[in-house]
């Protein structure tokens, strides 16, 4: 097993990693700090209380009655009220 852990690390490799661990832990600080930050943040707000249940909406309208369609055409004369009267 030791064997195997063996390896011919390149030094350019070894400080690439050693750069991104370094990185990861400094931005793990920084989100445990902005976490931090929040809840003060939302310790200070303010909530109002829910109200149990809203009042009713009022009802709807009757729907409007429609008016029947006068008809404008006879075989005979205009019926009063159409165009030619």
């Amino acid at each position: 097993m030791a064997e195997a852990l063996k390896g011919d690390w390149k030094s350019e490799h070894l400080f690439a990693l050693k750069q991104a661990l370094e990185t990861y832990r400094h931005l793990l600080k920084q989100m445990g700090e902005c976490e931090q930050e929040i809840e003060k943040a939302l310790a200070e707000v303010v909530i109002p209380p829910i109200q149990a249940e809203a009042p009713p909406a009022p009802p709807n309208p009757p729907p409007a009655l429609k008016r029947a369609r006068r008809r404008c055409f006879t075989m005979s004369k205009p019926a009063p009220g159409c165009n030619g009267t």
